[in-house]
């Protein structure tokens, strides 16, 4: 998660959270993402704290920044709307998923995707299969269909998402993975958290 950007000729961008939660740095609308713990988690980096934080205090400086925020942009998103907006020019700044604006910056050169330097959330897609599944031997043959290197491949080849294949990777775009937007960096990798189920401590 990151924000997506439509940048002016010669313009320069201060990768920060800052061009959503501080009026001063603002560069234009912008649009928020319609994903409680991503906004949360932005509001906290930025702040200079954990995305899990249990903290109170840290917690309602995070909520005082989202509600400022909120007031000020235009609204909220999910992940292809904000890339859609951005690529019309309804806004200028989003909140958004790195695969959805990679995809963008593919339909238009002057937009491009960062992780703001205050860091961010770092996920992954999941596979499961339900101990009670009717269909148990079927959703296994899928699970290795997907888990098949060219498959996986293929997949990550569309949505613009890193593939967690390590068998996958030769069959890779052989651009994508000079892409920091797609593959973080390994400075990037140390300001990257995995969100995590807080329980009854959760916000």
């Amino acid at each position: 998660m990151g924000l997506y950007v439509r940048k002016g000729k010669d313009e320069k961008i201060d990768e920060t959270w800052g061009l959503i939660f501080d009026p001063k740095k603002s560069i234009g609308s912008f649009l928020m993402i319609d994903d409680t713990r991503s906004c949360i988690g932005a509001a906290l980096r930025y702040k200079g704290y954990s995305l899990n934080t249990t903290d109170k205090k840290q917690l309602k400086e995070a909520r005082d920044l989202l509600l400022n925020a909120k007031k000020r942009s235009l609204g909220f998103e999910g992940g292809v709307g904000v890339k859609n907006k951005v690529l019309a020019r309804v806004c200028k700044v989003g909140m958004a998923y790195n695969g959805d604006a990679v995809r963008g910056t593919k339909e238009d050169s002057e937009t491009y995707f960062f992780i703001p330097r205050e860091g961010t959330e770092i996920w992954l897609d999941n596979m499961a299969i339900p101990a009670k599944a009717p269909n148990r031997d079927l959703a296994e043959k899928f699970v290795n269909y997907i888990l098949d290197a060219k498959v996986g491949a293929q997949l990550s080849n569309f949505n613009q998402y890193a593939t967690p294949n390590k068998a996958s990777l030769e069959f890779i775009k052989p651009e994508d993975p000079k892409n920091a937007a797609i593959y973080p960096t390994d400075e990037q990798l140390t300001v990257l958290e995995f969100t995590r189920d807080l329980g009854a401590k959760g916000p």
